[in-house]
């Protein structure tokens, strides 16, 4: 696994996968201005755990929406649901990137969730068992915490991730390798 490409792009939207069905049952095909308010709030809603600016919510709630919308001009129905989780964490690391100087909220079990969430889905520890995947997830949010007790502001440096991730391979005696 490439280092830099660990922690620090974790705020998938999963929650959207469940948005892609009208009320009246039907699905959504097209990008109506209610199906995007309704994509637009939703995605804001689940930012607010994580992003503590108001600023900072609505610039990737922007940016997050466009690259939604020009990716899948057809709605979240056009392509398979199982695909959805992967654009939704390409989408995210494209517009978190765009962020400067980005100020996420103090730890709280919510965004702890969400970041334990993102971590289990992450290529890089695949190889693992589902306990090895949880006891890796949460040493390496212990870690991340000591290091950032006020929560995180910006992303993790290259250097500190692949430290922390190291440190909690051999605390944990796992046969993972980041470089």
């Amino acid at each position: 696994m490439k280092k830099g490409k660990f922690l620090f792009w974790l705020i998938p939207l999963y929650v959207l996968g469940y948005i892609i069905v009208k009320p009246d049952g039907k699905p959504y095909s097209i990008w109506t201005p209610s199906y995007e308010k309704l994509v637009r709030d939703k995605i804001l809603e689940k930012i607010s755990l994580v992003i503590k600016s108001q600023s900072q919510r609505e610039e990737y709630t922007a940016c997050y929406l466009s690259k939604l919308k020009t990716t899948l001009p057809d709605g979240l129905t056009s392509v398979p649901t199982d695909s959805l989780p992967r654009i939704y964490n390409i989408i995210d690391r494209e517009c978190i990137s765009t962020i400067k100087d980005l100020v996420l909220n103090s730890w709280n079990p919510q965004m702890l969730a969400i970041l334990k969430n993102g971590l289990l889905k992450n290529e890089g520890i695949a190889v693992l068992t589902a306990e090895q995947k949880d006891k890796f997830c949460d040493c390496y949010l212990d870690e991340v915490q000591v290091f950032f007790p006020n929560g995180l502001v910006g992303k993790i440096d290259n250097a500190l991730q692949l430290k922390l991730e190291n440190k909690c391979i051999k605390q944990l005696n796992l046969d993972l390798r980041f470089h």
